[in-house]
């Protein structure tokens, strides 16, 4: 099975010959022939069910567990970029969820709720926006906002024609949150519900005045130009062994270019021209000790939404990566409840009473 730029061989993931060509972003990693080290290439996360072995001369980690199949491949969006996704089927699925991960970001740091979801019978759809993961384009570059809808309608799209699907759902985290949000109240007609992890409504981190001028004259003439996001890794999660991974994960980048910078801070200025347009079922998850996004902005939001089936939680001393927090059982246990209720009624009935401890 071809994939990118990598080869499925004996039950494993190596790279291929197209893998410099087909990732240049990464291509320190990924040499021809040589060993695809990591768990990023199949997205496994934590090393669950993966072994050393080798075979036919090849230095190989290969996945041994019972867990439902993966696949991988390559979307293309309307504009011509490819974009990496992942697609997990479950054995008896009753709906279909496209999982949408952050800035700076990819889909593989999102296996574990990719799973949790399978397990409940769930589709799982996962990509790499354009400029992230696996997926082309300069690492953190937009020409427009516009371009990220594109990929998450070409991410929709696959989804709905893979499983047959009239509607599907959207988990969505941080910024991944902000294009969800957009796409969904042009799309109603695609999306049976919105699920909002820590949605990048506002920043948190206190921007210098230089550096939004800076940014805001660079966008006009130099749109590649590189600035620090100033994201510091301890305050996305309260586990460290999260937190090294990610500081250690080399499909991370810390820089945002000057023309993304912008054109996020216009679609955040229009987010709140949205609400009342809305007819969505939400859920809006909320970590009650982010220091990288504004949760202010995600409750006014909140606030201004009038469709009926709406329902915001926040996990007080939780940071800003809820799904990878100590206690993400709870935040990831809530979502699946809210979508299974989606999946079996069609519409939502979120006064429905939880219970919390699931382990995933």
């Amino acid at each position: 099975m071809h994939n990118g730029g990598y080869a499925h061989h004996g039950g494993a993931w190596v790279c291929n010959d197209r893998g410099e060509k087909a990732h240049d972003e990464v291509k320190g990693l990924l040499k021809p022939g040589k060993l695809f080290f990591l768990y990023l290439a199949a997205g496994i996360s934590h090393d669950q069910g993966l072994v050393w072995n080798k075979k036919d001369g090849l230095q190989i980690l290969e996945d041994v567990s019972t867990e439902d199949a993966l696949h991988t491949g390559n979307l293309t969006a309307s504009d011509g970029a490819k974009l990496f996704y992942r697609f997990y089927p479950a054995k008896a699925a009753r709906g279909t969820v496209v999982l949408v991960h952050g800035y700076a970001d990819h889909s593989g740091r999102y296996e574990h709720v990719a799973r949790a979801l399978c397990a409940s019978d769930t589709n799982v759809l996962s990509f790499d926006l354009r400029g992230h993961g696996f997926s082309e384009g300069t690492r953190g570059y937009i020409d427009s906002f516009e371009q990220y809808l594109l990929d998450l309608d070409a991410a929709v799209e696959e989804a709905l024609k893979t499983t047959q699907r009239e509607k599907v759902l959207l988990v969505a985290h941080s910024m991944g949150g902000l294009v969800a949000t957009f796409y969904t109240e042009r799309h109603p007609e695609k999306i049976l519900g919105l699920v909002l992890s820590s949605p990048f409504f506002g920043i948190k981190i206190e921007v210098p005045e230089w550096k939004l001028q800076l940014g805001s004259i660079m966008s006009k003439y130099l749109p590649k130009f590189g600035l620090p996001t100033g994201i510091k890794t301890i305050h996305l999660t309260h586990d460290r062994r999260e937190v090294q991974l990610h500081d250690n994960d080399p499909l991370i980048f810390t820089n945002g270019t000057s023309r993304w910078l912008t054109e996020i801070m216009h679609a955040q200025e229009e987010l709140m021209t949205l609400p009342e347009k809305m007819t969505t079922p939400l859920l809006l998850q909320l970590s009650g000790d982010d220091r990288i996004v504004d949760s202010q902005k995600s409750q006014q939001f909140f606030e201004k939404c009038q469709m009926s089936d709406r329902e915001q939680i926040i996990y007080e001393g939780f940071f800003h990566e809820i799904y990878n927090e100590l206690e993400r059982d709870r935040p990831i246990h809530d979502m699946i409840s809210w979508v299974n209720t989606a999946h079996d009624q069609g519409v939502l009935s979120l006064m429905a009473p939880r219970e919390s401890g699931v382990q995933v």
